[in-house]
């Protein structure tokens, strides 16, 4: 079984996401609905109909399950998809998850920031009210900030004036906000922020996707559904590749395709540290010649795009920025373990390979110096690929792409895996071979892509000898 997550843009990632960390053994797909995003600026009808047809989409391509993974969408189309489009199949929302941690919580009086079409519906006054009508709730619109979102605006200060307007709205004494789309989440660190500029205090938020994954979990002991019965790579592999090649039929060569066909994730960090031929070196760094690295993307929108990867920047910020800095010190990690760092590159700077969160605590602390180790001979190496990533590849070819189509994805596949690993073309040669996978066509491309690997270093060889014995110019 395979969790299927429909919305008009980025807050069904966001919802995904939440999923995959309560659930990291059930594959998940996503489909968003971008030309006609954003839901919340569209009728009644509209939205209905459009989620109709992003669903039957899905069920066409075999899902089990789908997740309305849109509050909007949710709002207005859930109970019809349930009741009379789709009465036997199983379809879930995010807004009832919601109303009921509000009940849960014994909040008093809370606050619904959503989009325009939400607050239309009155929804949550009316749920909330079913579960205990003593509970105040107030409701305001925001339609601005998903399009925004959506348009990638990084200018932050735009989006807190937004806020502003937004959440002045609010009684001063409501207890928690509910971020009643899936986009905000995005933006919860500003409206934290906002809010104490308003009211000299922080507020709860109730978090969309969190609230709904828990739920979830009810939800499948309730239908007698077990984690270890849902997961099933094969099913995966098929239901991912159909996904995106219809999506990307277009947009996909041939060795992109098996890779996403495949469902894939290669670690490539991960695997290049796996490699033992590869040496370190233990070095007291000063913390300001090393940058910050990606990370989650509410970390990532502070450190990459305000802080522009500098220490100092980011000190200066959070010295400035009680908020901010409450919520460093609570997730940061503290201590004396060593980071791994990769350079020095352009100016001499270092970047974080793995210990962000103990990089982040020492900005914090203000060391001068972390102790970190270098990789001194990477250059030199390759990372080493499990054979497992091989061998799915393989059977995602055997079982779904046996086809002159899928001939030529598994060779492009191949290829690549041989260029990137190490060890793959050795993995090829004596695991790989006929009394392991005894299947013609699938030994037939192996030979080719070592024939033709085989070419490449000799011409290469050639090359570097011819190289070595003209004069230079």
């Amino acid at each position: 079984m395979i969790l299927w997550f429909f919305d008009s843009g980025l807050g069904g990632k966001i919802v995904m996401e939440d999923f995959q960390r309560r659930f990291p053994e059930i594959p998940m797909i996503l489909e968003m609905d971008r030309e006609h995003c954003p839901f919340g600026d569209l009728s009644h009808d509209e939205i209905c109909e459009y989620t109709r047809i992003g669903v039957q989409k899905l069920f066409d391509r075999g899902a089990d399950i789908v997740i309305l993974a849109c509050n909007t969408a949710s709002v207005h189309a859930l109970r019809l998809l349930q009741q009379e489009i789709f009465p036997d199949r199983y379809i879930l929302g995010v807004m009832i998850p919601w109303a009921e941690k509000i009940v849960e919580k014994w909040y008093k009086k809370v606050g619904v920031l959503a989009t325009e079409a939400t607050v239309r519906t009155r929804a949550y006054k009316e749920r909330v009210k079913i579960l205990d009508d003593s509970i105040i709730v107030e409701e305001v619109g925001a339609p601005w900030l998903v399009p925004l979102i959506e348009a990638g605006i990084t200018e932050w200060d735009q989006i807190e004036k937004l806020l502003d307007e937004y959440l002045k709205q609010f009684s001063p004494d409501i207890e928690a906000i509910v971020l009643a789309c899936t986009h905000f989440p995005i933006v919860k660190m500003s409206i934290q922020k906002i809010w104490k500029k308003l009211h000299n205090r922080e507020i709860s938020l109730i978090d969309p996707g969190k609230e709904s994954a828990e739920k979830f979990a009810i939800w499948m002991e309730r239908h007698g559904m077990k984690i270890g019965e849902i997961h099933h790579f094969e099913e995966y592999l098929h239901a991912l590749a159909d996904h995106e090649d219809m999506k990307n039929r277009e947009k996909l060569n041939p060795r992109e395709r098996i890779l996403v066909n495949a469902g894939v994730r290669l670690n490539w960090m991960g695997d290049f540290l796996a490699n033992p031929a590869i040496t370190y070196e233990k070095s007291e760094i000063p913390v300001n010649e090393i940058l910050f690295t990606g990370t989650d993307p509410e970390w990532n929108a502070i450190l990459i795009e305000q802080c522009e990867r500098s220490p100092e920047k980011f000190q200066v910020h959070i010295q400035n920025d009680e908020t901010i800095r409450k919520k460093f010190t609570e997730e940061a990690s503290f201590g004396d373990e060593a980071i791994l760092v990769r350079g020095p590159y352009e100016k001499g700077k270092y970047r974080v390979i793995d210990g962000m969160h103990r990089f982040v605590g020492a900005v914090i602390e203000k060391r001068e110096t972390i102790t970190a180790y270098v990789p001194i001979n990477e250059h030199e190496h390759l990372p080493i690929c499990e054979a497992h990533i091989v061998y799915d590849i393989i059977r995602g070819f055997q079982r779904h792409a046996r086809d002159e189509q899928g001939k030529i994805e598994l060779y492009y596949a191949l290829k690549l895996l041989v260029r990137t690993y190490e060890n793959v073309r050795e993995l090829l040669k004596t695991r790989f071979c006929f009394s392991y996978i005894a299947d013609d066509e699938v030994q037939a491309i192996i030979r080719k892509v070592l024939e033709e690997i085989e070419i490449q270093r000799d011409i290469n060889t050639r090359m570097n000898v011819k190289a070595k014995i003209l004069p230079k110019k």
